[in-house]
């Protein structure tokens, strides 16, 4: 998109983002019902908080490799086509 000669380019890098996508959707997670295993020095009081009552699932709250990663199923390719479906729409608006 280009307006007042400003071009915005919309991102998505999967492996970055996989951890919110998992977070908010857990069954495109290899693991669905394994609660999220990060040091306590990686996550906040609040995630923390959010694990005692009962959430499986925590955004990555720092960079790093984790093993929580999408599952190959047909579900989760689904997703991430839909994800970069929209991407696309959104890059075309305008154009």
């Amino acid at each position: 998109m280009s307006f007042r000669y400003i071009t915005v380019i919309p991102e998505i890098e999967m492996s970055g983002h996989s951890g919110a996508a998992i977070a908010a959707y857990p069954m495109l997670s290899c693991f669905p019902n394994q609660k999220r295993d990060l040091p306590d020095n990686m996550i906040s009081e609040k995630s923390k908080q959010e694990l005692v009552n009962g959430k499986v699932k925590l955004v990555q709250e720092t960079w790093g490799v984790f093993t929580d990663v999408y599952a190959p199923t047909e579900y989760t390719f689904k997703f991430l086509e839909d994800v970069l479906d929209e991407e696309e729409t959104i890059r075309n608006v305008g154009n």
